[in-house]
């Protein structure tokens, strides 16, 4: 599984705007996130879309090539910043419903290098990925978002409902719902095709990358290197949706809220190579180990529906996983590029990765 990448222009701003243009022969989707990952590097590594396997310059690129730090003649440190904006609009109204923005420490890097010294490391600290959502909206009418969990429970008996699903078993327990036995299925006392309701979606998190590496030239043509990395992924989630039903005979209103919290640990490495046969011409190559990623999940549902017929008081159920753990392995990657270089005219870098 393969994809290129490479960059339609080369114009390095000391601000990005994540406009990075790029040619990508094929789309990996879930994959490419996990094994790829989006650099949010430096001025240099952005406008050149990240095809720098076989550049330097970039403390952002040493993360891809780290045998990059055998070109640098002196101690150097880097630091880069940028700003992350999203925005959500309803296509129905073309209203917006959520924005977000973030200022983020995309980088931070530092080699230690002399003319006279044989060996130079370096240490860096990229972000791989941020997570930033806003989403807030209110419907009037609507569709209920019981309907899902109602039509999913159909055929099942109560007691069995845990053993079909959190989200089923708790819109139960909660009372929103009723269980009709001669029909085995289940029922509201409220239209739930139009209903007044409010929603709200909050994402946060980020993926950094820590990296230690070291690299040498043997001679002009020849520059080696290699690191080891740890990897910190960290996200949360937040919903919070309310319900009001005009149309009833009993259930008045209904609140579902969850929360998520996601933390992932991470150890891999990677050795690197670049050649420098003429002037004009730079070749690279570096492998990437497989990474070794832990995942720890907690999470916490609640439901709460008002009933006045049954009850003065609203009707609550809670679930709550915590501790949930499991290891994960990505895919080992090999990274190839080539670039030219043509002078005060610029350069032609091409970079390809294979899964």
């Amino acid at each position: 599984m393969t994809y290129f990448r490479a960059p339609l222009a080369w114009v390095l701003f000391t601000v990005s705007f994540f406009s990075q243009p790029f040619l990508r022969g094929q789309d990996l989707g879930y994959l490419d996130e996990l094994n790829q990952g989006t650099l949010l590097g430096d001025a240099r590594f952005n406008a050149m879309a990240g095809s720098m396997t076989a550049l330097s310059g970039s403390m952002t690129a040493l993360s891809i090539n780290p045998a990059a730090v055998a070109w640098y003649r002196q101690p150097t440190w880097s630091t880069f910043a940028n700003i992350y904006s999203q925005s959500n609009t309803r296509v129905s109204t073309d209203r917006n419903i959520g924005q977000s923005g973030f200022l983020n420490i995309a980088q931070v890097g530092y080699v230690n290098a002399a003319p006279k010294e044989t060996w130079r490391w370096f240490f860096t600290i990229n972000t791989n990925d941020l997570y930033r959502e806003n989403l807030n909206y209110a419907a009037e009418p609507g569709s209920s978002i019981q309907e899902q969990w109602i039509a999913s429970s159909e055929g099942t008996p109560p007691d069995y409902l845990p053993d079909l699903g959190v989200y089923e078993d708790l819109l139960y327990q909660s009372y929103a719902t009723d269980y009709d036995a001669a029909n085995n299925s289940y029922y509201s006392s409220a239209v739930l095709s139009s209903v007044e309701l409010e929603h709200d979606y909050r994402r946060r998190g980020l993926s950094n990358e820590w990296r230690l590496g070291f690299g040498r030239s043997f001679g002009p043509a020849v520059h080696v290197g290699g690191s080891v990395e740890v990897d910190y992924n960290y996200e949360k989630v937040s919903i919070d949706h309310y319900e009001r039903y005009n149309n009833t005979t009993d259930l008045k209103n209904f609140r579902f809220t969850e929360n998520w919290r996601n933390e992932a640990l991470g150890f891999g490495g990677n050795v690197g190579i670049q050649l420098r046969p003429v002037q004009q011409l730079r070749l690279g190559a570096a492998l990437h180990l497989p990474r070794i990623m832990n995942f720890e999940q907690t999470w916490e549902v609640n439901m709460q529906s008002y009933r006045p017929n049954l009850s003065a008081t609203a009707f609550k159920s809670e679930a709550v996983g915590a501790g949930y753990e499991w290891y994960f392995l990505t895919a080992p990657r090999l990274h190839s590029g080539a670039a030219l270089i043509a002078g005060k005219w610029g350069l032609l870098s091409v970079s390809h990765t294979l899964l």
